[in-house]
């Protein structure tokens, strides 16, 4: 009951999926707050030194899931707010990389709070079935070796700017 359901039509093709009701329903107002949470408090312990690679790759998965999302949802209305906090993350991660110490500055914290407030905005309202399938994209992601931004080269295809 759990899993979507492939429909096959009479051919045996690929059909729709059909997914089970709870799927189509915002998720849990428990679950929203964890999410939202974890996001939050990844920043703050980054800014206190305190943060370690997972807290980075969260807020960098964060990132990744605002824009596709918002990109689903009819095209990313401020490129910039997402070219700035990948910008950012970016070289909290090469900092950390040189020096063993995982943390972000205010000035990044800065560009990446927004991409947080719109996180918090979206899994409020968003289904769960669209929430799972922005994390399986996430996680198709990540598991390829890729050089170039997905946000500029999705950025670049829709003929957006890329800074």
């Amino acid at each position: 009951m759990g899993r979507p359901v492939s429909r096959r039509g009479k051919t045996g093709g690929k059909g729709a999926v059909r997914w089970p009701r709870m799927f189509l329903l915002p998720m849990p107002g428990e679950r929203v707050r964890h999410l939202s949470l974890g996001g939050h408090l990844a920043l703050e312990a980054t800014l206190r030194e305190e943060g370690n690679r997972h807290l980075l790759n969260e807020l960098t998965r964060i990132l990744y899931f605002t824009f596709y999302l918002e990109s689903e949802a009819g095209g990313i209305q401020e490129p910039a707010l997402y070219l700035c906090a990948e910008a950012a993350l970016d070289r909290a991660v090469l900092r950390a990389t040189e020096t063993g110490i995982w943390r972000v500055e205010r000035d990044e914290a800065d560009a990446i709070e927004p991409i947080l407030r719109k996180y918090d905005e979206q899994i409020e309202s968003v289904s769960t079935r669209r929430y799972l399938e922005a994390e399986m994209r996430i996680t198709k992601l990540i598991g390829r070796d890729h050089t170039v931004s997905p946000l500029k080269k999705q950025l670049e295809a829709a003929g957006g700017e890329t800074g």
